[in-house]
């Protein structure tokens, strides 16, 4: 690490930094399609505040303020979510690689807490069916734009869509976030912080609206606890693939009937 940039780090910078970067990707997702595009354009320019003041004056969660930056850039320019995750989460590697400090510890697989994995996994089905439902959501964005294809086919697809979309979000939310806000704001503050950060930023996913928000940010919070107790992302990440299983079958099933 730049021995400048040390010297010239405070925790205000930091702790500015990193939540420059939550808000910028909870308003990322909290924006309607229809938002004005200089409404839309305010997530990219937080970030980059995050990203310039990192740079600056906080180095070291300088990755976090550029996976952020990245997002928020390939998402204005209409590239699909999953794939803006998988690059920008390769960007910020090789910024906390290279650029943020060069000895920092790789993100561990850790274990898997069998009870708590279970309970994170398998409260998810429950509550996405029970949603759709009691309050019969407008989700029509995301069933148009499934195929007609034959079942196995979309079956197939929604197998992919929940690996790798879990994944990507587990890395960004418990796997680089979350540490940094652990070693800057404590375990409680860092959880409910990611946890609120991912609620908004699913405010027109699935599920979608206040409700989806409350639920979303709730579950994260577990998911939170249980990154820390497996210390790895393993674990979320297997609870993480029921539920965005969970979701696809629900969408498939609405796109058929």
């Amino acid at each position: 690490m730049n021995e400048a940039a040390v010297s010239t780090e405070t925790p205000s910078a930091r702790r500015t930094s990193l939540c420059l970067a939550l808000l910028a990707l909870a308003i990322l997702g909290a924006v309607p399609p229809t938002t004005p595009w200089f409404l839309r354009l305010l997530p990219a320019v937080l970030a980059a505040g995050a990203c310039i003041l990192s740079a600056r004056r906080a180095r070291s969660v300088l990755a976090p303020a550029t996976l952020v930056l990245g997002i928020t850039a390939l998402m204005a320019a209409s590239v699909l979510w999953q794939i803006s995750l998988a690059l920008a989460l390769a960007g910020a590697g090789l910024t906390r690689r290279y650029v943020e400090d060069s000895t920092v510890s790789p993100i561990r697989r850790g274990r898997v807490p069998l009870r708590l994995t279970l309970f994170a996994g398998l409260v998810t089905p429950g509550a996405l069916i029970g949603w759709v439902i009691l309050l019969q959501p407008d989700v029509s964005d995301l069933v148009d734009v499934i195929p007609k294809a034959s079942l196995w086919l979309l079956a197939l697809g929604g197998a992919i869509f929940a690996l790798a979309n879990a994944t990507l979000e587990e890395f960004v939310w418990r796997g680089i976030l979350q540490p940094k806000l652990t070693a800057e704001f404590g375990l409680a503050w860092a959880i409910s912080l990611q946890a609120l950060s991912f609620g908004i930023a699913h405010a027109h996913g699935f599920p979608r609206g206040l409700v989806g928000i409350a639920l979303a940010g709730s579950w994260a919070v577990v998911l939170g606890v249980l990154r820390h107790v497996a210390s790895g992302l393993l674990a979320p990440i297997v609870a993480h693939v029921v539920a965005d299983s969970t979701i696809a079958c629900i969408v498939i099933w609405l796109s058929r009937a």
